[in-house]
């Protein structure tokens, strides 16, 4: 059965319910979402998500995205850092992240030292930052939900972001009740990069021209897609914790 938005939201206001009350709140305290992330967080895809999950009752969402940020880099912009000031302020039941697309790359890590990417250690590295991440963002018994990055018109570019996504998914796949909500079915069905999909019966563009981001109507499409299966696995969650 296809789903609407309406649907999807009173499915998902039941189990948020639940999982608020099983995390020792009361049934009617929101369940605090934080979505963090770069460009994609930061520009139309993180507008529209926050928009779509801020219509589901029993949502409080919080938005903060930096463009061309990611975790190979903290001596441009120090994601740890950040998550320090973000817990200072609040303290999420949800996060939902969307960064990596920036990672493929030497990291940075300090005093002029650098692991080069492809070097043995650069995965170790990087799951390491992953755990340190959510660690300083969310309590132990949060949620965790990492958002497959869309792929990209050049392949040798696709080939280095899927390897960065595997450890993302890895990352989840380790903790129960964390998740890994992949995007690549979605903008190319067939397999093969895509600029313009059929989206509501009309033939529409869902890339941006650089080949890498989104455009509006493909931001769109991937929120919708996000927000349902978010809203499910989070009620999934709840109704299982019964």
């Amino acid at each position: 059965m296809r789903w609407g938005r309406r649907q999807w939201c009173i499915y998902g206001a039941a189990g948020l319910a639940t999982l608020a009350s099983m995390r020792g709140a009361r049934a009617s305290e929101p369940v605090k979402v934080l979505l963090v992330g770069d460009s994609m967080i930061a520009t139309a895809l993180g507008s529209e998500l926050e928009a779509r999950l801020a219509e589901v009752p029993g949502l409080d969402v919080t938005r903060y995205g930096r463009s061309s940020s990611g975790l190979s880099r903290p001596d441009f912009f120090d994601w740890m850092a950040r998550a320090r000031k973000i817990r200072r302020r609040m303290t999420p039941d949800v996060v939902i992240s969307m960064m990596g697309g920036n990672d493929a790359q030497a990291i940075f890590v300090g005093e002029r030292s650098w692991i080069k990417w492809g070097a043995p250690t650069w995965e170790e590295t990087y799951a390491a930052r992953l755990k340190e991440l959510r660690g300083l963002l969310l309590p132990r018994e949060g949620t965790w939900i990492s958002v497959g990055l869309p792929p990209m018109r050049s392949p040798r570019f696709d080939a280095k972001l899927q390897k960065v996504d595997a450890l993302r998914s890895a990352a989840v796949a380790a903790r129960p009740g964390d998740y890994f909500i992949d995007t690549r079915n979605l903008l190319a069905p067939t397999g093969a990069y895509k600029e313009r999909l059929t989206v509501g019966g009309r033939v529409k563009r869902v890339r941006a021209e650089d080949g890498i981001h989104l455009s509006l109507h493909g931001a769109r499409l991937v929120a919708d897609y996000v927000q349902r299966e978010a809203v499910a696995l989070l009620a999934a969650r709840g109704l299982r914790q019964m």
